[in-house]
């Protein structure tokens, strides 16, 4: 038995544009492991900038997945140091409140200057940023609370999901595109994750599926996982074969035969989904097998249908 999945990657695919490069990197808002050390606006801005730059220079995009999570309790070690400072825990809502300032400074110091605001976590007075990018990053977050919809309808750009069946996605993305609307706002990109097998045989899949779903509850990170299922929304009950690889990409139901993963992605696109957030272990042999057998086979496809 496994203590989890052997380290499953996740990987972006652009169901549409298979020829634009998109980096990203995952940033949380708020104090991090060290006392007194926060990912501020400020902060953001200076470490992405010329990773911003090299994409766009190369034709492509840079995204930018906010983390509105509790991380000191994720880290003992750390949670200890912020006790001994005296660092106030920010409450999950209040995770969500310091998270939409953030947004609003970042995004709006890389389209205008003499920027000014004054809010309860962050103040900035008359702040110059230049050069200003070429491409502003795409801001990718995900959640399932009120407060985490409500903000990421409002200041981002991309909605991502945990794994779960089209028809619920498209309940998500129906009810995001309600917010949007009522905000003024245009669409946004929607992504969910799912975890891949592809196997020529259901047999073969099967198989597969028993050794990534044979965890135990007994193992090291289990306690951190239940801990944390504990101070976050989830809309959904989570089951110990969620737990075995993460953001419940199994239930995507992106495991089968070539034709029936194909098939199950026909049915997110339909739904709205943009992007899949692919999970595999291991990484590279697994995203090998997905690229020839499901992306290659399905722009093959495309390509026949659009010369017809």
């Amino acid at each position: 038995m496994r203590d989890r999945a052997d380290h499953p990657a996740a990987i972006g695919w652009k169901i549409e544009d298979r020829r634009e490069l998109e980096s990203a990197a995952a940033e949380s808002p708020g104090p991090i492991q060290t006392p007194r050390i926060e990912a501020t606006p400020i902060v953001i801005i200076e470490r992405h900038f010329q990773q911003t730059r090299i994409a766009c220079r190369a034709g492509g995009q840079f995204g930018i997945v906010i983390l509105s999570i509790d991380n000191q309790r994720r880290d003992p070690v750390g949670l200890n140091r912020f006790r001994c400072n005296r660092v106030q825990f920010d409450q999950h809502d209040d995770r969500y409140a310091r998270t939409s300032e953030w947004l609003q400074i970042v995004d709006q110091m890389w389209s205008e200057d003499h920027f000014s605001f004054s809010g309860k976590y962050y103040n900035v007075n008359d702040s110059v940023l230049q050069p200003k990018p070429v491409k502003k990053p795409i801001f990718y977050a995900g959640g399932e609370s009120e407060a985490a919809k409500e903000t990421i309808a409002r200041y981002c750009d991309a909605y991502v999901m945990h794994g779960d069946e089209p028809a619920r996605v498209k309940e998500k993305i129906d009810d995001l595109e309600r917010r949007r609307e009522r905000l003024g706002l245009g669409p946004m990109q929607y992504g969910v994750a799912g975890y891949t097998i592809v196997r020529d045989t259901e047999a073969e899949v099967k198989k597969e599926l028993e050794r990534i779903t044979d965890v135990k509850q007994s193992a090291a990170g289990y306690g951190n996982y239940q801990d944390w299922l504990a101070n976050t929304k989830l809309e959904q009950q989570v089951s110990l074969e969620d737990y075995s690889v993460s953001n419940r990409g199994l239930r995507s139901g992106l495991t089968g035969t070539p034709e029936q993963v194909a098939e199950r992605i026909a049915e997110f696109k339909k739904a709205g989904v943009d992007l899949l957030l692919l999970q595999c272990s291991p990484q590279l042999e697994e995203m090998e097998r997905f690229a020839e057998q499901v992306i290659q086979q399905d722009s093959k496809t495309t390509a026949a249908i659009s010369g017809v």
